[in-house]
């Protein structure tokens, strides 16, 4: 997740600092990402719409692995998951806890790997 720290719910409410700024993090994590998992793509959604929250992104990592595990969930029938497929997926299999054991694995796994990969980068 990138937040900004800027308090606004929307890109446009922005100062222009804050979002270059913004720009350069997103950069540097889909860099990370792709380093890391090596997805065929990565996309960010936007959240942070109510007022009192600032806006937010959540970065996703799209690849055979998150697709694999899509269809074996019986839950879902869809052969070929687009993006939005797969972030409903994780959204609800992960975010919304369904399986609380399985998401602190995983969360605690990947920010390991990703903390070990943002010192290589900080090195470029």
């Amino acid at each position: 997740m990138i937040a900004s720290r800027y308090p606004s719910c929307d890109l446009a409410g922005l100062p222009e600092q804050a979002l270059a700024e913004l720009g350069g993090v997103m950069a540097r994590v889909e860099w990370l990402l792709k380093e890391v998992f090596q997805p065929y793509k990565v996309i960010f959604s936007k959240f942070g719409f109510s007022e009192g929250y600032p806006l937010h992104f959540h970065a996703l990592h799209l690849g055979d692995d998150l697709e694999r595990l899509i269809g074996s969930h019986s839950s879902y029938t869809n052969d070929m998951p687009d993006g939005i497929d797969m972030f409903l997926f994780v959204n609800r299999e992960h975010c919304e806890d369904q399986n609380p054991d399985l998401t602190n694995q995983l969360i605690k796994k990947s920010v390991s790997t990703l903390k070990s990969a943002m010192s290589r980068y900080e090195k470029i």
